[in-house]
């Protein structure tokens, strides 16, 4: 299992060495790290990553955990508490909150329908609507279209 990210370290590797994209590792972007490293040379990676460091810094504990440590983080009791279980990989079943099973959901597909979080989480799915609903309005999802059908989908911001 993967240690809870901090948003400090996050930070400070920005910051320190954003222009090789070692913030980008270790907050689990390991596409945009390599893009990063690849591009070094040019300064454009620490320039970029001068700004993601003030965003990083301005961003809640609570956004952040969400977005960088969302299996590891259950939303605390004053938000949403819904919850459901899912299984596991070795056919025993764990409790997880559904916001972040939805979010888990959303980021694997690299968007996903409400049928799509319906089926995987089995729960009802004016449930699992007004969740998603929820969870749009906080800013942790986008809502877009499919391009091959044209289907709402659902993805991590």
């Amino acid at each position: 299992m993967v240690a809870k990210r901090e948003k400090v370290v996050a930070v400070l590797l920005a910051l320190l060495a954003g222009w090789l994209g070692a913030h980008k590792f270790y907050l689990g972007e390991i596409g945009w790290g390599i893009l990063y490293a690849s591009l070094f040379w040019t300064g454009i990676p620490a320039f970029i990553a001068f700004f993601e460091a003030i965003g990083l810094l301005l961003m809640s504990e609570e956004r952040f955990n969400l977005k960088f440590n969302y299996t590891r983080y259950f939303v605390s009791s004053r938000n949403l508490n819904y919850s459901t279980e899912l299984p596991s990989p070795g056919a025993t079943k764990t409790k997880e909150k559904l916001e972040v099973a939805i979010l888990r959901i959303c980021r694997n597909r690299r968007g996903a329908t409400v049928s799509d979080c319906v089926i995987e989480t089995g729960e009802d799915p004016a449930k699992v609507k007004k969740i998603i609903d929820d969870l749009y309005k906080q800013g942790l999802l986008q809502i877009g279209n499919r391009e091959a059908d044209g289907a709402i989908i659902y993805w991590t911001v």
